[in-house]
């Protein structure tokens, strides 16, 4: 809370360290404070922003145990930022921002370029950019920014009663900062021959050096061969050097946790590859997984104990509940889906109907209301499976494709919950427990020709006891004798 965060020692070190940056980037120019009063006047009907400066701390990584290995990894992080949310006019109503987007890469973009740095003499290395909005200018409507009052330099104190300063940095929390920031990013790559990948945002090819790079806002991912034929240069110590020209970043390092996943890359030797070795890939969702049993146990506390499982599914029974009917009144039988309804959701009548006017049902085929009083409790319920469901698809999206099914499955019922999907959400968090130590894994050991793409599709017949839907499933991968790289992996249930 913010008590914590104004006394215990690390939070305070922490937020002076990130405060102290942003003045001396001139993020804001505190030598050009005025009343805001002042500047309303001065700029009369010309359009003016005016929003706060908001200040939050937090501890990285704090679902990792306290271990001495993790210390390192559990720091205190302050941030300081711009409320977005609630920006006035020089009028005192809410300011209208330009419709602009931001476009990160993606799962499959970042897998692509994991494969290429696997290739055989190829690397792979990763950096993030330091404070990456605030190495751009903040190119808007003209803003001001408020700054906390404890924050204050120490003349402002009895001199000024409502001071603000102009922004000049894209800082973060404004809704055009991102495009900002992605903006200038893509201007500098271009202007050193980096070409955009199409289809792919955030994704670039660099002809002269061979290099693969994929930016995720502030973080850099770059796949390129360690040496050009013919050259003894360091290649992709090359390209860190041209893109570091424009952006200040940390040094490059090796595959560590990339879009919230640890990668962790190993050579294993192996006959008959080139080079007498594969290159072996580790995806690692343990700590996100985790976090989202603990926050199953934490909100859902119905005595049951995570139980050792070995598939997230339950047994779906015999009985159909697309035909099961939710009324307690009578009910008539569909003879064609075999389904079972309320009588006043079928019209009757007499002779050719195609000459008679259409009637109209007393009720609809599959009321709404029904749903509601068979299962009162069904949207306080599925409101709070949502923020578990949500946790897991990440993981399962990245790197636990075994999840998707089940996961979905129960998604597409957030809205009409009952007791029955809170069973099928228990039985899968017993797997997901019991599973934890799962890992996708990924080898590359052939040259580039000797590699094919591979997609495996199949769907389920009318798989949904509900709905009768068939649900899809995707695979898609590269294989070759000493290789297999899964690029992505999907489930959906048919519209």
């Amino acid at each position: 809370g913010r008590k914590e965060m104004l006394t215990h020692p690390e939070a305070i070190k922490a937020m002076k360290k990130e405060w102290d940056r942003l003045r001396e980037r001139k993020v804001w120019r505190e030598d050009l404070v005025e009343e805001w009063e002042s500047v309303k006047k001065r700029f009369g009907t010309k359009p003016v922003h005016v929003g706060d400066i908001l200040e939050t701390c937090t501890q990285k990584n704090d679902e990792l145990p306290d271990t001495p290995e993790n210390k390192e990894l559990k720091k205190f992080k302050g941030r300081v930022c711009y409320g977005g949310h609630r920006v006035k006019d020089q009028t005192g109503q809410a300011a209208l921002f330009q419709e602009y987007h931001s476009c990160p890469a993606g799962i499959t973009s970042s897998r692509a370029c994991d494969f290429y740095g696997m290739l055989p003499g190829n690397v792979l290395e990763q950096s993030d950019a330091d404070m990456a909005y605030c190495q751009t200018t903040f190119r808007g409507t003209a803003t001001y920014v408020r700054l906390p009052k404890h924050r204050w330099p120490d003349e402002w104190h009895g001199k000024y009663w409502d001071p603000v300063c102009p922004l000049e940095k894209a800082l973060y929390g404004h809704p055009e900062s991102g495009y900002y920031w992605e903006e200038h990013c893509d201007e500098k790559l271009r202007l050193e021959g980096f070409r955009p990948i199409d289809e792919w945002p955030g994704t670039y090819y660099h002809p002269k050096h061979k290099a693969f790079l994929v930016v995720y806002v502030d973080d850099f991912k770059l796949a390129a061969p360690k040496h050009l034929p013919g050259s003894k240069r360091d290649n992709i110590a090359d390209v860190w050097t041209i893109i570091q020209k424009h952006v200040e970043m940390d040094p490059p390092t090796g595959p560590g946790t990339f879009l919230g996943c640890k990668h962790r890359l190993t050579k294993v030797p192996c006959e008959g590859a080139p080079g007498g070795y594969v290159s072996v890939m580790e995806y690692d969702m343990e700590d996100q997984l985790q976090s989202a049993v603990d926050l199953y146990l934490e909100i859902v506390k119905d005595g049951r104990k995570l139980r050792d499982v070995k598939t997230p599914f339950r047994n779906a029974g015999i009985h159909n509940e697309a035909s099961r009917p939710v009324t307690t009144g009578p009910w008539l039988r569909c003879p064609w889906c075999k389904g079972e309804y309320d009588e006043k959701a079928f019209t009757k009548g007499t002779g050719d109907p195609s000459k008679q006017k259409d009637k109209k049902a007393a009720k609809d085929l599959l009321d709404p209301d029904d749903i509601k009083k068979a299962d009162p409790a069904w949207r306080p319920l599925g409101e709070r499976a949502m923020r578990i469901l949500m946790k897991l698809l990440y993981a399962a999206r990245l790197a636990r494709y075994d999840l998707q099914r089940a996961i979905n499955a129960l998604g597409s019922y957030v809205h009409k919950w009952n007791q029955e999907c809170e069973d099928d959400l228990y039985r899968l968090m017993c797997y997901v427990n019991s599973a934890l130590k799962i890992r996708q894994y990924a080898w590359v050991g052939d040259n580039p020709e000797d590699i094919d793409p591979h997609l495996y599709a199949d769907a389920d017949f009318a798989g949904c006891t509900a709905t009768s839907r068939s649900t899809n499933g995707a695979h898609l991968c590269l294989r070759g004798n000493n290789t297999y790289f899964s690029l992505s992996g999907t489930s959906k249930k048919q519209d």
